[in-house]
């Protein structure tokens, strides 16, 4: 270094790429902001896509029965309304959001999770405890944050089909791919099951689907929508009059952009 200096050689100087901090794993529906999980302050738990698979899990009750503070009261068998009571909360006091959008019942205030499939669900976010300030009244027991799955470069596509007791029959079909400035997840299925009891069948065909455009690299556009049918016959009660052909019809359609 001496002889260089005296010389007046200099020395060679190396050029470092900056290097962008990794982030790791976010959750957005405490602060609606993405902050790092270990940084966020509210009690919250976040279910992500490989321990949905994990679970093989229809729906996303089924999913939500393991998380502390979340308690699911079911009125039936498959198909049956399906409240749900976080922290002690009243049913509607949860609010449900699916891609951010509220989707909680305009009069009773509840959301009823009987026709839910986790088709195209990539994680769940549940923020226990009052977050009324961020989402309003509805959202004094917490918030269930239900985001589905966005398209990789790679596309991939996948067919499943599923078989268990009670004549139970689901068949999956889903596809996810992408490229540089858009992206894109479908996905549709029907499960069908005769139930535990007599005329107590259901039947539920789901499709959803997101898809992404990046007009510039600092502006993203989304469209995402989903839409259920299910058709479940009601079982006979005892002490009343029982029809073969009552049931109940309920369809769900969402369509949103962000």
């Amino acid at each position: 270094a001496l002889f260089l200096l005296l010389t007046g050689g200099a020395l060679p100087v190396w050029a470092q790429e900056p290097v962008e901090p990794e982030i790791g794993e976010v959750v957005v529906t405490a602060t609606r902001t993405a902050d790092p999980v270990g940084a966020a302050t509210k009690s919250f738990t976040v279910i992500t896509a490989e321990e949905i698979e994990a679970k093989q899990a229809q729906t996303v009750q089924e999913v939500l029965r393991t998380v502390p503070g979340l308690t699911l009261n079911q009125s039936g068998g498959l198909g049956t309304i399906t409240s749900t009571f976080l922290r002690g909360s009243n049913s509607n006091h949860t609010l449900f959001l699916i891609d951010g959008v509220p989707v909680n019942s305009p009069t009773g205030g509840a959301f009823d999770l009987a026709d839910l499939t986790t088709d195209n669900v990539e994680r769940i976010e549940i923020v226990r405890g009052p977050q009324s300030t961020l989402y309003g009244s509805a959202a004094m027991g917490g918030v269930v944050n239900i985001i589905t799955r966005t398209g990789t470069r790679a596309p991939t596509h996948r067919v499943r089909f599923e078989a268990g007791k009670h004549s139970t029959f689901r068949e999956t079909l889903s596809s996810a791919g992408g490229g540089d400035r858009w992206d894109y997840a479908v996905a549709g299925s029907r499960l069908d099951s005769e139930g535990e009891l007599d005329h107590d069948d259901y039947e539920n065909t789901t499709l959803s689907g997101r898809v992404g455009w990046k007009p510039t690299p600092t502006t993203r556009l989304e469209f995402f929508s989903r839409f259920i049918d299910a058709d479940k016959n009601l079982p006979p009660v005892a002490g009343r009059s029982f029809d073969p052909d009552q049931n109940q019809k309920r369809e769900f359609l969402q369509v949103g952009t962000a």
